[in-house]
């Protein structure tokens, strides 16, 4: 099987010239491909919890969420998208009330084993981490106890809840419990739950394409902008991430990761399904077709 490491210096052949994009296409199947596109977890992941059904792609960070009312405190009190706190959100079932906690999750799993529970139907349309039929119990008490949040940027946040946690027994008896706001990893790749924030190699495809849609988000909030696509480099998420971006757009995986995109574009007009409601998941679509380059630093 070909590896992340092996497609990566495929890739990089492309874009030197070395190989063509029909022999990298005969050499990896889609699953493989879609191994660098996505950020995963590093190496061989250890402290797992338990393995559901993965439905919908992605490595993710964040502290567990059981109750919704903890999830609206975390997108009531954000400062800014930077800071906002990753969280994998869990329930056992839900309905339009977990709407909110679903858009601005970083993952979501459940118990139910069902692929239409509600949850998870909106988890995938928001592209995000989806895992079902996870083997654990859910517990709340009337308990009232105050959840600390800490922000990227060190800044604590506290929510006031009820005492929550999930449990999972294994086949030899033992039962391990993990209490809400205790951080986890959850892999929308293998369906596993780990019991720690693991290191996540960043894919720097999916942070471009991450990145220029904030960009884009940014500058179509500016009303008198006819054309937001022209103003991207004048956003402050652009700002921010200027020198890592110029990186990995001018980066050997990149270039030859967009060589291969238009060839199987000349082969076949791709279909891109996305959520209309979403403002990010349509600007994303339009930025697969298009080649994206950046310009000199100096006339930026």
């Amino acid at each position: 099987m070909t590896t992340n490491n092996s497609i990566t210096t495929l890739l990089e052949l492309i874009a030197e010239g070395n190989s063509s994009p029909k022999e990298f296409l005969q050499k990896i199947d889609p699953y493989q491909l879609s191994r660098i596109i996505y950020s995963r977890f590093h190496g061989t992941p250890e402290h797992v919890l338990c393995k559901g059904l993965p439905i919908q792609s992605g490595d993710v960070n964040g502290i567990l969420v059981l109750g919704k009312d903890v999830a609206n405190a975390i997108a009531t009190n954000k400062l800014n998208k930077q800071d906002t706190p990753s969280y994998v959100y869990s329930t056992p079932g839900g309905d339009v009330s977990d709407f909110s906690a679903i858009q601005t999750c970083s993952a979501y799993f459940t118990s139910n084993p069902a692929r239409t529970e509600f949850c998870a139907v909106q988890s995938v349309l928001e592209g995000k981490p989806t895992i079902i039929d996870v083997p654990v119990t859910y517990h709340e008490e009337d308990e009232d106890r105050i959840i600390e949040i800490v922000t990227s940027t060190g800044i604590t946040q506290k929510a006031k809840t009820k005492h929550r946690w999930i449990s999972y027994t294994q086949p030899d008896g033992k039962t391990t419990t993990v209490t809400e706001g205790t951080p986890i990893s959850a892999s929308g790749e293998t369906g596993e739950i780990f019991l720690k924030q693991l290191y996540i190699d960043e894919s720097p495809i999916d942070y471009i394409y991450d990145t220029l849609t904030e960009c884009y988000l940014e500058a179509a909030r500016d009303e008198e902008d006819p054309y937001p696509w022209n103003s991207l480099q004048e956003t402050r998420a652009f700002s921010r991430n200027r020198t890592k971006l110029q990186q990995a757009i001018n980066s050997s995986t990149f270039i030859g990761f967009q060589k291969v995109l238009q060839h199987a574009i000349s082969i076949s007009a791709p279909s891109i399904l996305c959520n209309v409601h979403r403002p990010a998941c349509i600007a994303k679509a339009k930025l697969v077709s298009p080649v994206i380059t950046v310009n000199d630093p100096q006339n930026h």
